[in-house]
């Protein structure tokens, strides 16, 4: 696997958990332990995209703008995944801002797969994607550890 489909299986990882927890209905204690998984796999995400692609992006001047961007967006993120950690999985206005998070992270997925990929295939040689894959890979499985842990 290539640093490319890495970051497109980790995209398509968590579009299978927003399914799971949208065909869950009102079973609470199911979808909590979804929206659980969910936010952990995209904290995940996001810390390796912010700590090792994305510093990788930014040392390319015409990638510089995409990267702050798709930071900015995390940031969006992480706080959607914030405020509805603070309630139970349950209800219609928790699932209204559960569908917000989805079309958002949704939104920035295509960003990534359309336009920041295909540029940053461009920018970075094949040597450079392999190291940030083998650091990407590492720090996921830390980062997933780490919250396993708690």
């Amino acid at each position: 696997m290539d640093l490319w489909q890495f970051i497109k299986n980790d995209h398509q990882n968590v579009d299978q958990i927003f399914e799971q927890i949208l065909k869950e209905g009102d079973g609470a204690i199911s979808r909590d332990q979804l929206f659980a998984q969910l936010r952990r796999e995209l904290e995940a995400h996001t810390k390796i995209e912010e700590d090792v692609f994305y510093p990788a992006l930014e040392q390319h001047q015409d990638l510089r703008e995409m990267a702050g961007h798709a930071r900015r967006e995390h940031g969006e993120v992480k706080q959607m995944l914030k405020d509805l950690s603070l309630g139970k999985a349950t209800g219609a206005e928790w699932m209204s801002q559960f569908e917000k998070l989805k079309e958002s992270v949704q939104h920035h997925v295509r960003e990534e797969e359309d336009k920041i990929i295909p540029a940053a295939q461009k920018a970075i040689d094949g040597q450079k994607a392999n190291e940030l894959l083998r650091a990407m890979e590492h720090d996921k499985i830390a980062g997933l550890k780490a919250a396993a842990a708690g």
